[in-house]
């Protein structure tokens, strides 16, 4: 710290990595930017003092910042990334949050929650994991992706039942002590099992075609009101997940005071289109600001059961990622992600033109 200090005074910007996170110091004047902390009786720093803006970016598995209630105020220049995406500049779509008629959507999306035997009053105290699990779950039950004839756990349930028929019938045939005739007729079941097993094989193997081409067919809800999108049920494409994702995400944050300081943003890179959370808070100090980031996927978690947006399969070698957080810090920064990103998983980033 008090290098950090002499860095300071003598004007220097330094680059800090901390381990388990990519972590990029900015330099603000506090006159641009004013901290509050949990403490209602404490007041923003003077101005004459510099503090940093601490940027770290974290895997959705792992992701728990420090949650505060009350409202901290940062640089506008930095909040267009937290409105907009890290993305911000490169994004040619906008992040989308029109609404037909806001007092029935929520009332639609706490009932589709108490389905789930979520409350209202639990939903509002839940973390931050909880609340983009809940809505990426809501979405999933209310919409299916473009050409998907049904949810992830939906369509699994049918094809782990014929996996689960086809074992009995594989342990009866391997049984010396069953008579000929059970056999036989094992050996034939288990042939009609594996027969609607290619039948299910092939329904998703043309779905999977036929969602090639849910950007460009999809293009016509680009202007209808996200809540009438939830309310029919209508087949989308990633970036309306992503904003579907947006609009909850709002309406559950004026209910939670745990989410006052975090935002959510859609995010997009190799045509795909997913949500970015950045959490603000004030460190004890009140000498800097910390803003953690992370990445999770509506549509992953719909068509692959895999909520996991911080990871290879999403940013390849995020250097695209890299560059937009230099961005933040005017490109004086080296940034190095120190953090493993999670696990491959079994996510196949889908066509968004």
């Amino acid at each position: 710290m008090q290098r950090i200090k002499n860095m300071l005074k003598s004007g220097a910007i330094p680059l800090v990595t901390l381990l388990n996170s990519c972590t990029v110091l900015v330099k603000e004047q506090s006159s641009e930017a004013a901290i509050t902390s949990p403490s209602s009786t404490s007041q923003p720093l003077p101005e004459s003092r510099p503090f940093l803006y601490e940027l770290r970016i974290t895997a959705f598995n792992r992701y728990n910042p420090s949650l505060q209630e009350d409202k901290i105020a940062i640089n506008p220049t930095i909040q267009k990334y937290l409105d907009g995406g890290l993305d911000a500049d490169e994004d040619i779509d906008e992040n989308r949050d029109s609404l037909q008629d806001q007092q029935a959507f929520e009332k639609l999306v706490y009932q589709d929650a108490l389905q789930h035997n979520y409350t209202r009053e639990q939903i509002n105290k839940f973390s931050l994991r909880e609340t983009a699990t809940l809505i990426a779950d809501l979405i999933a039950k209310r919409v299916n992706y473009f050409g998907k004839s049904s949810d992830y756990k939906t369509r699994n349930d049918p094809q782990q039942r014929l996996d689960k028929l086809a074992q009995i019938f594989i342990d009866i045939l391997n049984d010396k002590t069953a008579g000929e005739g059970i056999r036989k007729d094992a050996q034939e079941k288990l042939k009609i099992v594996n027969e609607l097993k290619d039948m299910q094989l092939e329904q998703r193997l043309k779905e999977a075609k036929i969602s090639e081409s849910a950007g460009y067919a999809t293009g016509k809800f680009d202007k209808t009101p996200l809540d009438v999108l939830y309310k029919e049920r209508e087949e989308l494409s990633c970036r309306q997940y992503a904003e579907l994702t947006n609009a909850i995400f709002t309406l559950l944050k004026k209910n939670n005071p745990s989410l006052k300081n975090t935002y959510c943003a859609s995010y997009s890179d190799r045509n795909h289109r997913w949500n970015q959370l950045a959490t603000v808070f004030a460190h004890a100090d009140r000498k800097s600001i910390g803003i953690e980031f992370t990445f999770f996927d509506p549509t992953g978690y719909d068509t692959a059961g895999d909520i996991e947006g911080y990871n290879a399969d999403h940013f390849k070698d995020f250097l695209m990622l890299r560059s937009q957080l230099m961005k933040i810090s005017s490109g004086t920064l080296k940034t190095v992600i120190k953090e493993q990103p999670a696990s491959p998983s079994s996510f196949i980033p889908l066509r968004r033109h």
